[in-house]
């Protein structure tokens, strides 16, 4: 599982300028000065101006991810170690500090977490077993390691299939109450019984029903989250694409007794990105809410740079992670790097949370830069779009620490 091409990285020379050769990518990190001052023909880096903080970097379609095969496949005294494994080459190898997790206790119909009244919960009729024990101590595990990093775990709850079952029922769908009860319980069930803190609630996942559906639901949630001691807010509208998330807020985009509920704009990727994605970004900006794209199969680079940098996001997903980080082997014993781990982990592995995405220009429209600051350093990695090896003058160097270049699979 190692990184690179084996070669060591040699010491920069005392120069003003220095070129390197570039194809894929490039990575500088403990950078104290970069293009601060002197000329700089290729790149440059605005210190002084600062865009999002960064949250985190998720593991879409729930934490379990690679971890559900293994599981389902070999006794638990063989699945839970090299699991353990799964999730902490995730956490220290790629970077991964969150997950969206999968909503506990509701039954198909609607009814397993009380006895008509959706203000308590019956938790004798609370069906715990949607959550097994083993899949608990996964989750349990992942957060701990993160928290032993120094981050704090941003989970999020989505609808699982006994909650999307019940999207059509009635007395469910219809009852903001009822729909709310779903995510609370879970909520208050993951902290009470495993210490799980979940940061946000989805309503639904990619909605296909009214606005005033979901905008019900959640003035119905807020005040009961609160109620419950819990400090989960709603993700909204985590709709598939960013045109149709837009499609969610335009209609409330002056209902105060919803949006003071609302922690976060999430969104899919699979549809009509922009200009939307601008949009979410700068109405976040407005409200005081950070952005998110929480779901896309198989992104390139190409992908994260723009939800970065159009979309504003602060946290940012790699959708069904177990086929496009760690591959397993024919016997479910070992995991190694996907063919498309490196392109993400690149970023991931070096811009830890914290970190404030500040201002990076280009004179050659081909190389894409990104730039981060944190703790006093600034990291940077820039993207070679062009078919071409390019060289990049960088001037006013000092005490910089280059990590191989490594070309895109």
């Amino acid at each position: 599982m190692g990184e690179g091409s084996g070669d060591e990285p040699k010491a920069l020379p005392d120069s003003k300028n220095v070129g390197w050769g570039l194809n894929s990518w490039f990575v500088l990190s403990e950078l104290l000065a970069f293009c601060c001052r002197g000329f700089c023909p290729d790149v440059v880096i605005q210190p002084a101006q600062a865009f999002q903080t960064i949250a985190g970097w998720g593991h879409g379609g729930g934490v379990l991810g690679g971890t559900a095969w293994t599981e389902s496949m070999l006794p638990q005294a063989v699945a839970d170690p090299v699991n353990y494994q799964y999730l902490d080459y995730l956490t220290d190898d790629l970077g991964l500090t969150g997950t969206r997790t999968w909503e506990v206790g509701p039954r198909i119909d609607g009814t397993g977490t009380d006895d008509g009244d959706c203000e308590a919960v019956d938790w004798n009729l609370f069906e715990a077993d949607t959550l097994s024990a083993q899949d608990a101590s996964y989750l349990v595990h992942y957060q701990n390691r993160i928290l032993a990093e120094g981050f704090q775990p941003s989970f999020y709850s989505s609808p699982g299939y006994p909650t999307h079952a019940s999207d059509s029922k009635p007395w469910v769908l219809n009852h903001p109450g009822e729909r709310a009860q779903q995510i609370w319980a879970s909520s208050l069930y993951l902290k009470t019984n495993y210490g799980i803190n979940i940061s946000y609630g989805v309503i639904y996942n990619e909605p296909s029903m009214a606005y005033t559906i979901l905008t019900d639901d959640i003035k119905a949630l807020g005040p009961r989250f609160l109620a419950q001691g819990l400090a989960t807010q709603v993700q909204y509208a985590e709709a598939v694409a960013p045109q149709t998330d837009w499609s969610y807020i335009t209609p409330v985009l002056n209902d105060p007794d919803m949006w003071k509920y609302v922690g976060r704009i999430s969104y899919h990727d699979y549809g009509t990105a922009d200009p939307y994605r601008s949009y979410l970004r700068d109405f976040g900006s407005f409200k005081g809410l950070t952005t998110a794209q929480t779901e896309m199969g198989d992104p390139l680079f190409e992908d994260l740079y723009n939800d970065l940098t159009l979309a504003g996001v602060s946290y940012w997903e790699v959708a069904y992670s177990a086929a496009l980080t760690l591959t397993n082997n024919t016997g479910l014993t070992a995991f190694t790097p996907s063919g498309t781990y490196f392109r993400l982990r690149e970023l991931m592995h070096y811009v830890r949370p914290g970190a404030v995405r500040i201002g990076a220009v280009s004179g050659d429209p081909s190389l894409h830069v990104l730039a981060f600051s944190q703790n006093g350093s600034v990291t940077t990695i820039i993207e070679n779009t062009s078919a071409s090896v390019q060289t990049i003058n960088l001037s006013a160097l000092q005490s910089i620490k280059p990590l191989p270049i490594r070309n895109e699979v």
